[in-house]
């Protein structure tokens, strides 16, 4: 016969991904009439955003953007781009999209561009949709039985509860002027954007986030030279939350979703951009929450039988934010340098690991490099610059990593020979740390209905050192509290050999 127990909904957060989505993209693009005719191609680079998701009856409708820019030499090596917008739509049916949180990333696949004529260029490739969940699997945990004959041995601990996830789409608008030492704008060679969070933080049941967005265009001035331009977009937005915990620990993530710049058009120069950025900001509640749970138990009258089951814990420790600047030398050895034209950065791979009481991160960056050889002729190099990175960590156990993930947030360089640059970069390095535990619990408790034969006798036992008070209870099926207070027990270990007189009268 099954004994009456009380129950606790206790929710595991699960990460789901689902397969790789491939998409095609195939293009035939048309040279501007502003641009020379096609003698090289140097690079082209596609950079994937997802301009908006959303489910509707458990159907999710993706709407996404490949930004191809395709880096030329014209006549007279003038250097010369193409920027084009690849827009597509996905919708993805699966019924774990309904009340979770749904995360997607586009990456690219092989990427083959080659032109057909001076005047057109032909894009052949795919990219790879990512999708994954953050579930929650729900699982009943024991937490109380109320029957005066069963003793329970409870336990506490705390684990990582998610109390919320929410997104919010913005768009930021300005004009930016170039300064009078610049010469004017003929077109826009290369182009992008880096959203930073500089702050965010709860003010009752309100997120405030304040970040800015990195402008980095390199455009081709009225005199057909390149020039770089850099410029820095402030914001802050207040986002309404549906908060009962306001104890809960705040992360925000941002993420660019479309770019649009533009020459600033006027009757005597061109001499600014027309920038629209969206971003979406992602905001998640985290807070450690207890779970009562029921470790073992037994009954003083009858025989029973207990199944346990494992359940685990994942009690966050500690969020790291770390940043740090490192300088890196990178060699051309098949190529001669005369100038840089232009040099940018961006995120390559990040592992981090936690070894004894040090936590590392290593990673690298991909250092693209638009420069001019001895001839002054244009050519593109990129070298992938590795960096490593340590912190001191308490010494704790079962520690485990999630969500390690780095932005490179500024880089500069200097030329130190005809074949090297110095590479200095400050990068953001991120990671939670956890600690887990995994415990057996008491799911099921079935009375045998077989009393436990007393003979009302009284024994005398003779523990041993560090001996648990629960496993003598246990073992001779007599009350936990009786068993201390006829012996004077004042602690669930016993720490020296000692003589106990039980009686199960």
């Amino acid at each position: 016969m099954n004994i009456e127990k009380q129950c606790r909904a206790y929710s595991i957060p699960n990460t789901i991904n689902l397969p790789l989505i491939e998409q095609p993209i195939e293009a035939e693009l048309l040279i501007p009439e502003y641009c020379p005719d096609i003698k090289k191609i140097l690079k082209c680079s596609v950079n994937n955003r997802i301009i908006n998701k959303s489910v509707v009856n458990q159907i999710l409708e993706l709407e996404c953007c490949s930004e191809i820019t395709v880096l030329f030499c014209g006549e007279d090596n003038q250097l010369s781009s193409l920027i084009t917008k690849y827009n597509f739509t996905k919708s993805i049916e699966n019924k774990l999209f309904v009340n979770n949180h749904i995360m997607v990333e586009i990456t690219n696949n092989n990427f083959n561009c080659r032109p057909t004529s001076y005047r057109r260029v032909d894009i052949k490739g795919s990219v790879n949709i990512n999708v994954s969940v953050n579930s929650f699997d729900v699982k009943d945990v024991v937490c109380d039985i109320q029957r005066s004959d069963i003793e329970l041995l409870r336990a506490t601990n705390e684990t990582n509860s998610c109390i919320f996830t929410k997104e919010k789409n913005i768009i930021i608008e300005d004009e930016l002027l170039i300064s009078s030492s610049k010469p004017d704008i003929n077109y826009i060679l290369r182009q992008d954007a880096l959203p930073i969070i500089n702050e965010c933080k709860l003010i009752g049941e309100k997120a405030v986030v304040k970040g800015s967005v990195k402008i980095d265009v390199l455009y081709c001035s009225a005199d057909n030279l390149p020039v770089a331009f850099r410029e820095i977009i402030p914001f802050s937005q207040i986002i309404e939350l549906d908060l009962k915990n306001q104890s809960c620990d705040l992360s925000c993530d941002i993420v660019l979703s479309s770019l649009d710049i533009k020459p600033m058009l006027s009757a005597t120069a061109n001499n600014g951009f027309v920038v629209s950025v969206g971003l979406n900001i992602i905001l998640s509640g985290n807070c450690n929450v207890s779970v009562d749970y029921i470790k073992d138990c037994f009954s003083t009258k009858v025989q029973t039988e207990v199944t346990k089951d494992k359940i685990s814990f994942d009690k966050l420790i500690e969020k790291v934010n770390e940043k740090f600047v490192f300088k890196k030398v990178i060699t051309f050895k098949e190529s001669q340098i005369s100038s840089v034209v232009d040099l940018w950065c961006n995120e390559e791979k990040i592992n981090a690991t936690l070894t004894s009481d040090t936590l590392t991160f290593t990673g690298e960056i991909a250092c693209s490099v638009i420069y001019c050889d001895l001839e002054n002729l244009v050519e593109y190099g990129n070298v992938g610059v590795e960096f490593e990175f340590n912190k001191k960590i308490g010494l704790l156990d079962n520690l485990a990593l999630k969500n390690s993930r780095f932005t490179v947030l500024s880089w500069s360089y200097t030329l130190i020979s005809d074949n090297q640059i110095e590479i200095q970069a400050e990068i953001s390095l991120l990671a939670d740390i956890y600690q887990h535990d995994e415990f057996a619990c008491v799911s099921e408790v079935i009375d045998l209905e077989k009393n436990i034969e007393n003979n009302e006798s009284i024994i005398i036992y003779y523990s041993s050192d560090e001996e648990e008070v629960w496993e003598i209870a246990k073992r001779f099926a007599t009350p936990i509290q009786i068993l201390k207070d006829q012996n004077d027990i004042t602690e669930d270990i016993i720490s020296s050999q000692s003589v106990l007189v039980i009686s199960r009268a």
